[in-house]
This record gives structure tokens, sequence and C-alpha cells, in this order.
């Protein structure tokens, strides 16, 4: 077992396939994984589990895997110090998300580790909670951020936004009344996201306890398509504020809020695993931008909206 051959394992866990990896080396496929066979004849153990989508790591993989990481990076440290480089070699974090949270999300993220000698490496892999969550199993993710998911005994989970749903219809459409009630979505055409998406499924749940039949007439897992379906009057969609604010009033996109729904923005991890001192710090910088000032400019864009309709529906009265 040498330095290379660790460094080589690293990627391919990294990454979840040879392909990729052997990109990132600079190396064809075919040497990558006779140095990864190798390592594993001369630990006489089975490192990947293969399959036709990738790898995923065993047991003795993921032990491997957390002493290879702690290693690579001493030993960058010491050559740092020894040339005096002050570059370190970075920590990979892998964090996935869902496209409505990778809009709000993952700029910001990128942008408050990137620098001339950065400490973390971003990776972003993005899909829905089932993946995500098979992903996190297989060690193939580091960190999620997820919407509403269910508790999980081996997960640990971390609610870290609350945010209120709307519906969404096009201006000329929008319901007279300010809030909505759950009962107000029955038989209201919907366009959705596709099961088992995490909102699909909290907005089913509830409606199931109130005896409301939710009307999904399209689905798409793409929150910018729904709102193109909204635009040429197909259907409605039901979102955070977060993932229109940018088109309320000006493409004539109207949101009312539904006042008793609302989605958890949830960072979960497993819990049988210690975390790196790089995923910690990607975590604390999750929370800390969930709640940056541009989601309390969303806020205060709800309450001007709210205002500003009270105030046309009280000049309608009149």
């Amino acid at each position: 077992m040498d330095l290379r051959q660790l460094r080589y394992f690293s990627e391919v866990a990294l990454a979840g396939n040879f392909r990729e990896a052997a990109a990132r080396l600079n190396v064809s496929q075919s040497s990558l994984s006779r140095r990864v066979s190798d390592l594993e004849r001369s630990l006489t153990t089975q490192l990947f589990t293969r399959h036709p989508r990738g790898v995923t790591l065993t047991q003795t993989g993921q032990v491997l895997l957390n002493g290879a990481e702690r290693l690579l990076r001493d030993v960058e440290a010491i050559r740092a110090e020894v040339t005096g480089d002050p570059d370190p070699l970075a920590a990979t974090v892998t964090l996935g998300t869902s496209e409505v949270i990778s809009q709000m999300l993952l700029a910001p993220l990128a942008a408050a580790f990137k620098g001339p000698s950065p400490l973390v490496r971003l990776r972003f892999v993005e899909g829905q909670q089932y993946l995500l969550f098979e992903g996190l199993d297989a060690a193939r993710i580091d960190l999620a951020v997820m919407t509403t998911p269910e508790p999980i005994p081996s997960y640990k989970m971390e609610v870290i936004l609350q945010e209120p749903l709307y519906l969404i219809t096009r201006h000329a459409d929008r319901p007279k009344q300010t809030s909505l009630g759950i009962g107000d979505l029955d038989r209201v055409p919907l366009v959705m996201f596709p099961r088992p998406s995490g909102i699909r499924n909290y907005l089913e749940r509830q409606a199931r306890a109130l005896g409301i039949e939710i009307e999904c007439e399209y689905e798409t897992s793409n929150s910018t398509a729904q709102k193109e379906f909204v635009m040429m009057g197909l259907a409605s969609c039901i979102l955070p504020f977060s993932a229109v604010a940018d088109q309320v009033g000006r493409s004539g996109l109207a949101a009312t809020p539904i006042a008793e729904l609302s989605l958890n923005r949830t960072l979960v991890w497993r819990g049988d695993r210690p975390q790196t001192t790089a995923v910690e710090k990607v975590a604390q910088m999750i929370r800390t931008l969930m709640v940056r000032p541009k989601l309390d400019r969303t806020a205060a864009r709800q309450r001007r909206l709210s205002v500003r309709r009270g105030a046309r529906q009280s000049g309608d009265g009149r």
C-alpha cells in the first residue's frame, strides 16, 4: 500500500465511479482500476462493491477511506511545512441537495469557501430525496440538505430553516383570499414534483389527514418548468416563496400563502459515522447562509406583497 494507491482509492470513493475519478486524476480508467485492484489484493479485502452505475464502499472500504483522508492531509501538511508552501491539500466535502435548494444555496456556499488557499473542496450532487439517502448510505455524500424528510433512526436531522408554502398562479388567476387553507386546494389542478419528492410526500400527507384530494395534472422535477406551466395557464403549483421571489409581480406570477403548510429545510447526515472537521465547517456555513440577509429580504418582500394585496382588496370592497 502506497500513497498513490490511497489517493486513487480516495478519488474513486468520492466520485462513486472509475470513469469520473480517472478524468479528475488524468489517468486512464484501466490504469486506475488496476491500481485499486492491486490495493485490494495487498489488503486481502474488497474495498468496493461494483454495480452498473458505479461503485459503493464496503464496510472495510469506509474504514480505509476515513484513515486515508487523514493520512493524505497529514502528508500534504508536512510537505507544505517543508517547502514553505502554505497551500495544503483541500479536504473534499460532497453535499447533496434538491433542485430547489440548489438554486438558493450552492453558489453562496461555493463563494464562502473560495480563496487563494481553500481548505475545503466542495462537490455537489443534486437529486431526489431517495437518491440523496442512497448517497449518504454509500458514503458518496457527506452531508445533505433535504426538504421535510421523515425521521430515520440511523440519521441525524437538524431543521435549519422553515419556509411557508405558496400557491403560485398567474396574476390574473390569483385567488381572492389573501391567505388560503389546505381545503382551498381541493381539486385545484397542479403541476407537482414526481414522487417520491419530499415536498410532494408532505403535501399529500397533509391533504389526506383532512380528507382533501390534491389534483396532480402534470409532473416535473424542475421548479423552473413548473413556473412555465403556470405562466401558460396550464396549472398552478405549490412552492416556497424563495423559489419565485424574483418573478412575482414581474413575470405575471402571483403567490398566495397557504396558512397551514410550511417546509423544513433540514441538514441530514449519518449518525453512525464521525464527521470530519471539513464537513463540520460546511455544515456550519450552511446554517449561516440559510438564514442569510437575502432570505430576510425575501421575507420582507413577502410582507410587502401581502400589504399590497390587502390594500387592493380593501379598495375593491369600497
